[in-house]
């Protein structure tokens, strides 16, 4: 999401400083809070590292499960959440998935997505 996978492919922990202002654009909108659920979660402080910008922003990370959505999914219900959104480049059956490509990350169009989606009043 924060890179593409040719950018993944050269080093896994490049992020792309686009992708990641684009990121802190949806935060700064919605005041979104972050919960990592890629396979960096393994280290969490490597996450803390390249992700200093927006460190936060990060309030956990999702246990490992046997499927990414599931594992989603357990975290949204165990911590009680109603608004949020996913943004990944896997195919998940979850809701409010916003889904980028893995070949090119976060996009401006996600990123009107997934502001979109955060701002919708439950009511």
């Amino acid at each position: 999401v924060l890179n593409s996978s040719q950018e993944q492919s050269q080093n896994p922990n490049n992020i792309d400083p686009i992708k990641l202002e684009r990121l802190q654009r949806i935060i700064s909108a919605t005041g979104a809070k972050i919960v990592i659920s890629s396979n960096w979660r393994v280290s969490m402080s490597e996450v803390y590292r390249v992700l200093e910008p927006i460190r936060d922003s990060i309030i956990g990370k999702t246990s490992y499960g046997t499927a990414r959505a599931e594992e989603i999914t357990d975290w949204i219900t165990e911590h009680n959440i109603t608004n949020f959104v996913v943004i990944d480049d896997l195919d998940l059956e979850i809701d409010n998935l916003v889904k980028t490509d893995e070949l090119i990350g976060l996009t401006e169009a996600s990123v009107t997505q997934a502001i979109r989606i955060l701002n919708v009043v439950y009511s």
